[in-house]
C-alpha cells in the first residue's frame, strides 16, 4: 500500500512538538515599533512623520526577513518564488497585504519623490496597522513547529515531521487502520514514499515521506501554520461545505 486517504484533512490536529524562536527576531521587531512610535509622539514636524513612516517600513521588512529565514517560504515549489513577498505571504493566506502595501506605496513616495508625509492622524493609523501586523505574525517567529499530529475518534494518528527549506520534507509516522490506505492511486489520496505493510490486526505502523502534489501540498503547509496556533480560515470554510 502506498497512498494516504486526504481525509486525515478532516480530523482534529494540533502541533505535537515544537521550538522557541530566537528572541531576537521578536524583540528587535517591536524596538523598531516603539521608536517609530516615539518619533510621532515627540514631534509632529514632517520630518519626524517621514522618519516615523520609515521605522514602521523597516518593522514590516524586518518580520518579514525573519518569517522567510525561518520557514523558506520562496522555496516552497507552489509557483510563487517570483512574487513579493506581501503576495506569496497573502497566497498562504497568513496576511492581508493591502494596507501594509500602501504604507510601503507612502513611504516609497516620501524617500524617493521627496512627498511630503502624511498628517499626525494617518500615521498614528499606520502604527495601529503595523502593531497589529506584529501581533498577527508573532507565533509564527516564536512558536516554530517542528511537527503536527493528526487523530480521529478511532484511534488513529499521524504525526508529520515538518522540515522547511530549500526542499520542504514532510515524514510522517503512520500508526492508521489499513482502511485508510489504498494500492492504488484514487481520488485525492496522498502518496507515500514506500509501500508499507499492516501487521496481524490490520494497523499499519510505519515511517514513510510524504509525496504531495502541488494542491496537496498546498493544504499541508496551511496546516503546518495553523498548528502554530495561527488561525487559517479556508481549513475550516472548506470542511463546513
Amino acid at each position: 500500500m502506498k497512498y494516504l486517504t486526504d481525509e486525515i484533512h478532516e480530523w482534529a490536529f494540533s502541533d505535537h512538538s515544537r521550538t522557541s524562536g530566537d528572541f531576537d527576531d521578536i524583540y528587535r521587531a517591536y524596538q523598531l515599533w516603539k521608536h517609530a512610535q516615539e518619533l510621532l509622539i515627540s514631534n509632529d514636524h514632517e520630518l519626524y512623520r517621514a522618519d516615523c513612516i520609515a521605522n514602521l517600513k523597516r518593522v514590516i521588512n524586518h518580520r518579514l526577513q525573519a518569517i522567510e529565514r525561518i520557514y523558506k517560504i520562496s522555496k516552497l515549489p507552489l509557483g510563487i518564488s517570483a512574487k513579493k513577498a506581501l503576495d506569496r505571504y497573502e497566497y498562504l493566506g497568513l496576511i492581508r497585504p493591502m494596507i501594509l502595501n500602501e504604507l510601503i506605496k507612502v513611504r516609497n513616495v516620501i524617500e524617493h519623490q521627496d512627498e511630503t508625509p502624511p498628517e499626525k492622524e494617518k500615521c498614528i493609523y499606520y502604527i495601529d496597522i503595523v502593531w497589529y501586523f506584529l501581533k498577527s505574525t508573532d507565533s509564527l517567529v516564536d512558536h516554530i513547529v517542528e511537527s503536527m499530529e493528526y487523530s480521529d475518534d478511532e484511534g488513529n494518528v499521524l504525526i508529520i515531521d515538518v522540515k522547511p527549506g530549500d526542499n520542504w520534507t514532510f515524514k510522517v509516522h503512520l500508526r492508521v487502520d489499513v482502511s485508510l490506505l489504498s494500492t492504488e492511486q484514487k481520488g485525492k489520496y496522498l502518496e507515500l514514499s514506500k509501500e508499507v505493510m499492516a501487521d496481524e490486526s490490520g494497523h499499519v505502523r510505519a515511517t514513510v515521506e510524504l509525496k504531495p502534489n502541488t494542491k496537496q501540498l498546498l493544504t499541508l503547509v496551511n496546516d503546518f501554520f495553523s498548528s502554530a496556533n495561527y488561525w487559517h480560515e479556508d481549513r475550516f470554510v472548506e470542511s463546513a461545505v
